[in-house]
């Protein structure tokens, strides 16, 4: 126990006479450990935080990920990406994915809906109320997309449905 105070003193006195670039990076790297202990501790078998990413495998080997760049899964790659706005946050797992955009104008978001329409043309349902505007769809490949535009926020859903 008296090593570990020992250790943590002397980091911290390291840290007071660092730079300020190698306090914030030692700050970052402790705060990921101490996250990635935390969800570790319940029940996640593993978690990585890499940058702005974080990967959470559970102990049946499923993962969800989550960050703020489009995602590079099958699933962000099989629908076009949106490039206006800028992406506040995805979740991204082996079934689905979910991206928040921020900054979106409506008519942006209607010409992706649009662009979109025709590779998910079963199900369709379409909402237009006081400003928010919802579309969705399935397609034969088994999945369902879900556009919604409010207040200048986008988020797009894609679940692969259940077979």
């Amino acid at each position: 126990m008296k090593k570990i105070v020992v250790l943590m003193l002397a980091c911290a006195m390291l840290l007071s006479f660092a730079g300020c670039g190698i306090k914030e990076k030692a700050e970052q790297m402790a705060a990921e450990g101490f996250v990635e202990g935390i969800l570790e501790q319940n029940g996640a078998a593993d978690v990585d935080i890499d940058g702005d990413t974080m990967t959470i495998e559970g102990e049946d080997g499923s993962t969800v990920t989550f960050g703020s760049e489009w995602p590079d899964s099958e699933l962000g790659k099989s629908i076009p990406e949106f490039t206006k706005g800028k992406i506040d946050g995805s979740v991204v797992t082996e079934e689905s994915l979910m991206i928040t955009i921020v900054e979106v104008s409506q008519e942006d978001a209607v010409a992706y809906i649009e662009e979109n329409k025709p590779n998910f043309p079963l199900e369709n349902s379409e909402m237009n109320i006081e400003g928010m505007i919802s579309w969705g769809g399935e397609n034969d490949a088994g999945f369902k997309l879900t556009l919604t535009h409010q207040d200048e926020t986008f988020s797009i859903v894609l679940v692969k449905a259940d077979e």
